[in-house]
């Protein structure tokens, strides 16, 4: 399938007033088929570059929305969200995980792989603000979107360091 194909699709739902986000679902579901016609590797490597542009621009779009003086200004703030969120889901995950008779290993990347800050966070704290349970010093301080963007950074370091260090379960019985 090629994007000659794929855009007039895409194109025609939008224009039908689907949403974006019904219209990605069907482009998910349409990368989805071809994977299961072993045109994978294929695909994959159309879609990678694409892929790291938006990556690339994620990036820069939220170092642009972050205010350095604000920042600078709610640095503790800062460090008790970045740090409650990691060390947090890094003792909340692989507690789940373990429920499931899961081995400590996966129950570990688990919460390594999940110790970030997602999107739903930006609509939880307006939420909390609007009732009364956060201050504006939490909403309006950039620190929920530089605190989004460091856990997505460290995440990384964390998977790649730590996980490394992790033996992988295959090995394990060896």
């Amino acid at each position: 399938m090629s994007l000659s194909t794929l855009a007039p699709a895409l194109a025609s739902g939008v224009m039908l007033g689907c949403c974006y986000a019904l219209v990605a679902l069907g482009f998910a579901m349409i990368l989805a088929l071809t994977h299961s016609l072993n045109l994978a590797h294929d695909t994959l490597a159309r879609v990678l570059p694409l892929r790291d542009t938006f990556v690339a621009m994620f990036f820069v779009t939220m170092g642009l929305l972050i205010d350095p003086r604000i920042l600078r200004a709610n640095l503790g703030l800062l460090a008790v969200i970045v740090g409650l969120t990691v060390l947090g889901k890094l003792a909340v995950w692989p507690a789940v995980v373990r429920l499931f008779r899961q081995g400590l290993t996966t129950a570990v990347r688990v919460g390594l792989g999940l110790g970030q800050i997602g999107e739903f966070s930006f609509v939880l704290v307006q939420a909390a603000h609007a009732a009364g349970h956060v201050g504006a010093d939490v909403s309006n301080s950039n620190a929920t979107l530089a605190a989004s963007v460091l856990t997505i950074l460290l995440n990384a370091l964390l998977v790649r360091g730590i996980g490394g260090w992790l033996r992988r379960p295959a090995e394990a019985g060896a």
